[in-house]
């Protein structure tokens, strides 16, 4: 029993700090990178994380802050990478 309670117990503190420092990264990226975050127009894909392997990392986020993408032009762009054993 005592075993049971400390596995819900991790795996709720594991997703509160997953959940803090998410939301902590977002706010300094959005203060960092404004047009990233701002109401523009960008190109801005999510990947659902829940379909791949845990045992690897993935792409789970990309923000290109503009509309089209324009051959020879350049772009700087935010990656979010998952990793769920790191969390």
């Amino acid at each position: 029993m005592i075993t049971y309670i400390y596995y819900l117990t991790g795996k709720g503190i594991e997703r509160f700090t997953y959940f803090l420092a998410y939301n902590i990264e977002k706010v300094m990226l959005s203060s960092i990178y404004t047009k990233h975050f701002d109401k523009s127009p960008k190109i801005s894909l999510k990947f659902d994380a829940r379909t791949k392997s845990l045992d690897s990392s993935h792409l789970t986020e990309f923000i290109i802050p503009a509309n089209e993408l324009i051959p020879g032009r350049e772009y700087l762009a935010l990656f979010r990478f998952s990793d769920a054993k790191m969390v």
